[in-house]
């Protein structure tokens, strides 16, 4: 005992006072420790070890590339990297548990900088490293110590160049592991990366919903040139306030010379994909400006070993390009850098696991608590919804005249409400229900309207004007609950509102060129996504600046007349979690020019002051906004998850390298804090092989999501077919009797579902589940086109829920496995929990399965506090066992 006590002390002093030899520091505590080391030739500071304490270190060769900074010069944004490292220096602060790397740069400009890392360990158990960065202007003459700058109004020896952007970057770390990057609900390329389209996005957005980064350590070939590390690497923004950054993930390998694959990609501002295609109407592209050799860092690789992977954040500063005064520029928010054990929990939810443990008290988004101490913002009726369906839509934004008429939506709602028979009802996502003109579109079958992705922001007046008030009543009395479409982004510049409201005023613009001490011309950031006017020009529209008043009221007032004149049940407003930041360099009251926080406050105080002005009975109604970027989710009541199930949901049997898998990390982080709903399927999902259907909704109820999002209408053939997701109509499949068994799946899940709330609303995803053997998978038939998630499909998917405490360190009271078979075939597997694993404390537990009624059996007594089944599932079934303390 006393040689354990020694032992401890030991642990504690090395944390109090680390470690230090000629050239190199340890900054360690009982759980983690970090090396570094400078040197003299050249001039520079290196991450030479990271290690959780007792295993290997993660850190397979030295990576000194830790900072780069995009500087506005004369010549236009250029980079300035610990290559031109004048002076280096990396010191321990025993008082402050706390490493500090100090560098002094010569940039082009010219100007001198001095750069400071510091790393702190906030325990004596901190899992991670918390860094925060600062960049102050230097004397022109500073070699060894920073002398303080002349102002810049001066001209002798005065800063040529203001500062743009600040990156920060890990890594050392083999190649050839998987990555972990927050697309959706998280997506992981496994055995390597380098094949990806693009691992470079900027947050928040569609393909960046949070703010971490996670690489496990490889073994391809050329990683064994060096000592190869074991285990993994968290990388994270922990900001709060949601800045504007881009996520980079890079490989560097051999023969590859200054860039590699992933470095032609640059930061996009705007999305290309299916769900957002996005065309250039001449001019510069619409990207916030940023080096062209920036990513990943300068894209010279100096200090970037070959073999390793690196991630990166880079920051655009709100004030970009402005020259620092004496004060300088400190990051506003701490990165965190974590070694990940080696473990074979897979590395997105060991990541996961560090990020929920910082954000759930650390962010602004999650200060209003869990959904279950918020009733007065979720209301009952929308937290019991489990199916949807839309209007009609499809990925190209051309809609036939017929399926949002009032008329037509009532008919097809009613047949797949009484055709579905679910106690809870459906939710109606319904596009097309804006008219705009006086004649209120009854003519010619409402040929003449404003057309979907027209006008926008004018709606009013709606189709067939009362008309389509009373349809909303009469369907919310049979509990068909509708949520019209508007979208809160982008600015029609055919719109009434651009032309006679001064839209010019409201957008935002981006810098052309721009160059240090000289004017910047502006540009409009435009996007069109396909549609036509109707004089059948194509539609471009510039994005809004979400922080203006103008902007913010405009939306207030639209969601209000459609809930207290219309009568509708919620709203649905687009691309708010899904379409990035776009810096903004228009002078404002509200913000600076260039990045910053601003694109979230402008974003909560419009759904904010349309919440104010849409309540009803003290219950907000319901504001549900595309993708599940996690920035909106104290304002946004639900996400529409359309962008996050496009991702195959399980590896094929042979999985080449940069195989991109479904890795459900946002409900395993966010679990009980959002609503998430929709996924998308398309009419030969049902048509050609029903599996392929039931596998999509099966993946929805194990990942916790308010299931469907079918299409009762759309077009089926002519110039306006879409041919980059294929036909998504299913009403008449839904209706067919041979879709009876389909129908009898949809409505099990339902009701499973609504019974198991606890988990699925007010519960988390818990560690993934391991069965043997691996579930059978299988594709999508070949067809014409091919849908975005065409496979694998997974006969079985399995998930761990538990019940969620109110804090993230909350032990759960119960936890629920869920085996969900998707064909016709019984499927047998094996799986073993270990329960301390997931959170549970003692060794004796029951099991009992939990049936669609509600009604129990019990499965077996679990002692030692493991549990070991074997379960043949039947087709097309959901085998719900939950693990409770035993009680006599």
């Amino acid at each position: 005992a006393s040689k354990r006590r020694m032992r401890e002390l030991l642990v504690r002093l090395a944390w109090l006072v680390g470690a230090a030899t000629a050239s190199g520091i340890t900054l360690k505590n009982e759980r983690v420790s970090f090396g570094f080391d400078a040197s003299t030739t050249p001039k520079s500071v290196s991450l030479v070890d990271m290690m959780v304490v007792g295993e290997p270190s993660v850190v397979a060769q030295p990576f000194a590339a830790l900072w780069e900074l995009q500087l506005l010069t004369s010549a236009g944004i250029e980079v300035c990297s610990p290559s031109t490292a004048t002076h280096a220096s990396a010191t321990l602060s025993p008082s402050a548990h706390a490493a500090t790397l100090t560098w002094i740069v010569a940039c082009p400009g010219p100007a001198v900088f001095e750069v400071t890392q510091t790393w702190r360990l906030l325990t004596t158990t901190a899992t991670s490293a918390s860094v925060s960065m600062a960049v102050r202007p230097c004397s022109p003459s500073s070699t060894a110590s920073c002398g303080a700058a002349p102002d810049a109004t001066q001209t002798s020896g005065a800063p040529r160049a203001g500062l743009w952007a600040v990156s920060t970057s890990v890594g050392g770390i083999s190649v050839g592991g998987d990555l972990f990057y927050p697309a959706g609900y998280g997506e992981t390329h496994s055995a390597g990366y380098r094949t990806v389209g693009s691992t470079t996005w900027a947050y928040p957005s569609a393909h960046a919903t949070m703010q971490f980064m996670a690489a496990s350590a490889g073994t391809r070939p050329e990683a064994t040139s060096a000592a190869t590390g074991s285990g993994g690497l968290y990388f994270a923004a922990h900001d709060g306030a949601a800045h504007h950054k881009w996520l980079f993930a890079s490989e560097h390998t051999a023969g590859e010379g200054a860039a590699s694959t992933l470095s032609r990609h640059g930061p996009k501002a705007c999305r290309r994909d299916a769900s957002e295609p996005m065309a250039q109407a001449g001019g510069p592209e619409c990207n916030n400006p940023l080096a062209p050799n920036m990513f990943p860092l300068g894209g010279v690789w100096t200090g970037v070993p070959v073999g390793t992977q690196s991630l990166t954040i880079t920051t655009l500063l709100e004030g970009a390009g402005r020259v620092l005064n004496a004060t300088g520029y400190t990051l506003p928010f701490p990165l965190a850098v974590a070694p990940l054990t080696s473990s074979s929990t897979p590395v997105w939810y060991r990541a996961a696991e560090v990020y929920r443990s910082w954000v759930l008290t650390g962010a602004e988004w999650t200060r209003p608590g869990p959904i279950a101490q918020r009733p007065e913002h979720f209301a009952q009726w929308f937290l019991d919804l489990n199916v949807w369906v839309n209007s009609g839509w499809q990925c190209y934004d051309r809609f036939n005249t017929t399926q949002g008429d009032p008329p037509t939506v009532l008919a097809n709602a009613r047949a797949i409400n009484e055709r579905f028979n679910l106690t809870t009802g459906i939710g109606l996502h319904w596009y097309e229900w804006q008219c705009g003109f006086d004649d209120l579109c009854t003519a010619n079958n409402g040929e003449h309207r404003f057309k979907f992705d027209t006008m926008y922001p004018d709606y009013d007046p709606p189709r067939r004007g009362p008309v389509f008030s009373e349809i909303v009543a009469q369907l919310k009395a049979e509990k068909v609950f509708t949520f019209p479409y508007i979208n809160g982004r982008i600015f029609d510049n055919n719109s009434a509102s651009f032309r006679l409201e001064d839209g010019l005023l409201q957008v935002v613009k981006q810098a052309i060129a721009p160059k240090f001490n000289a004017s910047m011309p502006l540009f409009e950031c435009k996007e069109s996504y396909g549609s036509k006017e109707l004089d059948g020009e194509l539609v471009y529209f510039d994005v809004a600046d979400p922080s203006t008043p103008y902007w913010q009221d405009k939306y207030a007032g639209q969601v209000s007349r459609l809930v207290n004149v219309s009568g509708v049940s919620g709203v649905y407003i687009d691309q708010l979690a899904a379409g990035g930041p776009v810096g903004d360099w228009t002078p404002r009251p509200q913000h600076g020019v260039g990045g910053g926080a601003w694109w979230r406050q402008g974003l909560t105080k419009l759904l904010g002051d349309a919440h104010a002005r849409s309540t009803i009975d003290g219950v907000w109604s319901p504001l549900v906004v595309e993708s599940n970027a996690e920035f909106l989710m104290d304002q946004a009541n639900g996400l529409l998850t359309l962008s996050a199930f496009a991702t195959p949901f399980a590896a094929p049997a042979t999985s080449p390298p940069g195989t991109t898998v479904f890795s459900p990390a946002f409900p395993a982080i966010y679990g009980g804090y959002f609503v998430g709903f929709g996924s998308i399927f398309t009419h030969n999902d049902l048509a050609l092989n029903p599996d392929v259907f039931a596998s999509r909704l099966a993946a929805s109820f194990v990942w916790g999501i308010q299931m469907g999002w079918f299409s009762l209408g759309g077009v089926d053939h002519g110039p306006d077919l879409d041919t980059r997701c294929g036909p998504m109509y299913t009403l008449g499949s839904f209706l067919d009797p041979k879709h009876d068994p389909e129908v009898e799946y949809l409505q099990l899940l339902a009701a499973c579902r609504g019974l198991m709330s606890r988990y699925f609303v007010h519960g988390r995803l818990s560690q993934p589940l391991d069965v043997s053997p691996v579930p059978k998978t299988f594709m999508a038939p070949k067809q014409t086109i091919m849908p975005k998630n065409s496979g694998p499909f997974p006969e079985l998917s399995t998930a761990v829920w538990v019940t969620a405490g109110l804090s993230a360190s909350a032990p759960p009271a119960s936890l629920c496995v869920f085996l969900v078979t998707s064909t016709a075939s019984a499927v047998t597997a094996h799986f073993s929990l270990r329960l301390a694993d997931y959170g549970f404390s003692g060794d004796l537990f029951s099991v009992v399965q939990i049936r669609r009624d509600g009604s129990t059996e019990h499965v077996t007594k679990v002692s030692h506090g493991v549990v070991q089944l074997t379960r043949t599932i039947p087709g097309r079934f959901v085998d719900m066992l939950e693990v409770r303390p035993f009680s006599e």
